[in-house]
């Protein structure tokens, strides 16, 4: 058993080594071999402005495979807690993503509307928000998807504000699959 997982730490290790993509990836395997073994990888685009129109596509090659889907959080940083439900009501923005293959197909898009979104604290990050989708139906989540790490995608990102932007200095976005999330 130490010998397989011991080789499911270093595939992973190697595979975040060859990500070629735009933004920073960084291994956040969680555990210790044999034992308990979660293995996981961020990337970390470079955050925008929240009061400001965005729009920018992001180039990914070489996303790490874990047993899991990714998800494409929307995080921000913010202390809401004493009135979060009123306050998350309030927020106007949106976020659209679509994920295309190398030859430019759509295979993804999601829209996240902050108020209606799922705001879930990152975990060891108090105050840390990472926004995402429900699907009731399925009981899964919507912003995710699984990547192929021989291939090629692009990630276009479009913010819109709206008139009441969350309360936060910036926004950014991450592909996480497994791990600390």
């Amino acid at each position: 058993m130490f010998g397989l997982t011991g080789c499911q730490t270093g595939a992973l290790r190697v595979q975040v080594s060859r990500y070629e993509g735009d933004g920073a990836i960084a291994d956040t395997s969680l555990g210790a071999p044999p034992i308990f073994w979660s293995p996981g990888f961020r990337v970390v685009f470079p955050p925008f402005d929240p009061k400001k129109s965005y729009t920018h596509s992001y180039h990914l090659k070489g996303v790490p495979t874990t047993k899991d889907t990714s998800t494409i959080y929307v995080r921000f940083t913010g202390d809401w807690s004493p009135d979060l439900d009123r306050l998350q009501k309030s927020i106007t923005s949106t976020l659209s993503f679509r994920i295309l293959d190398e030859n430019g197909i759509s295979l993804k898009a999601q829209k996240v509307v902050f108020s209606e979104a799922i705001w879930s604290w990152e975990s060891g990050k108090p105050g840390t928000f990472g926004l995402w989708v429900h699907d009731p139906i399925r009981n899964t989540v919507k912003n995710s998807f699984l990547f192929d790490r021989s291939k090629q995608y692009t990630l276009q990102i479009v913010y819109n504000p709206g008139p009441v932007p969350p309360r936060a200095e910036r926004l950014w976005i991450t592909v996480e699959s497994g791990g600390t999330m």
